[in-house]
C-alpha cells in the first residue's frame, strides 16, 4: 500500500531542444513530473511518485511565437488506483500515457491537470476528450488552459465550478470558479525569459497543493512570498493564492 500526503502520477522526459530554424540546442531532462518534482521539493512537502519506467522523448522547437513540442515516444503505463492510500494525488501527463481505466477505485480527492489528455484528443482529431467516469466524483481540483477546457464535456466543467476550476491565461493570470463562484487573479508583473517550459507544471503543482482543504503535513510555510502571506494570516483565500501563483505563469518571451 502507498501511504504519504499526495501521490504525483507523471512522467519524465528526454526532451530535444531545437531553435527556430531547427537545429538541435541540447538535450534536458523534461517532463511534467520534473518540475512538479521540483516544486514539491522547495516547498518541502510530503509527496510520492508513480511514474512510467521508462522516460518519454519530446522534441522541442523554440522561436518567438513559443515551445512546439512533439511526443516521439512514450510508454504506457497501468496505474493500481486501488492500492494508493495518500488522501490526495496530482496527476499530470504528456499524452494519455497514464490509463485512468478504474481511477474510481481510489477513493482521494484528484487535482488534475488535463494538458496530455487533451493534446491526445487533439491529435486524434477527436472534439470532446471521453473522461472515466471516476473523474466525476474525485476530482477536486482541475487545471486547463482556455483551449483545453473546450475539449472537455460541458457537464464536467459545470460540476467542476462547484468545486475548483482553474483555466491559465499565460500572462493574463488565471480565471477560475470556486464553489460556483467566478472570479479572476492576475499576474503582478509580466516576466521576460527565452523560454517558458515546466511553468505550467508548476503553476498546477502549487495551485494543487495550497488549495488543499487541510494542511499537508512537512510543508515549510516560509516559502517565498506565498508562503510569507500564509504566515501572516490564519486563513488565506484562494483568491489571494491564485493571484501570488498567477506570477508563474506570467511570462514574456520578448526577454
Amino acid at each position: 500500500m502507498i501511504a504519504t500526503d499526495i501521490t504525483i502520477v507523471s512522467t519524465y522526459a528526454t526532451d530535444r531542444i531545437y531553435d527556430a530554424t531547427g537545429n538541435w540546442i541540447w538535450d534536458q531532462q523534461g517532463g511534467p513530473c520534473l518540475f512538479i518534482v521540483d516544486a514539491m521539493q522547495h516547498q518541502r512537502i510530503s509527496y510520492r511518485t508513480l511514474t512510467p519506467a521508462k522516460k518519454a522523448l519530446v522534441d522541442i522547437k523554440l522561436d518567438k511565437a513559443g515551445e512546439i513540442g512533439t511526443v516521439k515516444s512514450i510508454p504506457a503505463f497501468e496505474v493500481d488506483w486501488s492500492s494508493i492510500t495518500s488522501p490526495y494525488l496530482l496527476i499530470s501527463t504528456l499524452l494519455d500515457e497514464i490509463s485512468l481505466i478504474k481511477i474510481e477505485m481510489y477513493n482521494g480527492k484528484i487535482c488534475l491537470d488535463v494538458q496530455g489528455f487533451v493534446r491526445k484528443a487533439r491529435s486524434d482529431d477527436r472534439t470532446t476528450w471521453t473522461m472515466p467516469h471516476g473523474l466525476y466524483e474525485n476530482c477536486f481540483c482541475l487545471k486547463a488552459t482556455e483551449e483545453e477546457l473546450e475539449y472537455m464535456p460541458s457537464r464536467f466543467v459545470e460540476q467542476q465550478k462547484q468545486k475548483l476550476l482553474v483555466v491559465t491565461r499565460g500572462p493574463r493570470g488565471v480565471e477560475y470558479w470556486e464553489k460556483g463562484k467566478h472570479k479572476e487573479a492576475f499576474p503582478k508583473e509580466i516576466i521576460a525569459c527565452s523560454e517558458t517550459i515546466g511553468a505550467g507544471d508548476t503553476f498546477f503543482c502549487k495551485c494543487g497543493c495550497w488549495t488543499i482543504p487541510e494542511r499537508i503535513s512537512g510543508c515549510s510555510y516560509k516559502q517565498q512570498s506565498a508562503y510569507d502571506l500564509c504566515f501572516s494570516k490564519k486563513e488565506i483565500s484562494i483568491h489571494d493564492l491564485l493571484a501570488l501563483f498567477a506570477d508563474s505563469l506570467a511570462l514574456d518571451q520578448s526577454g
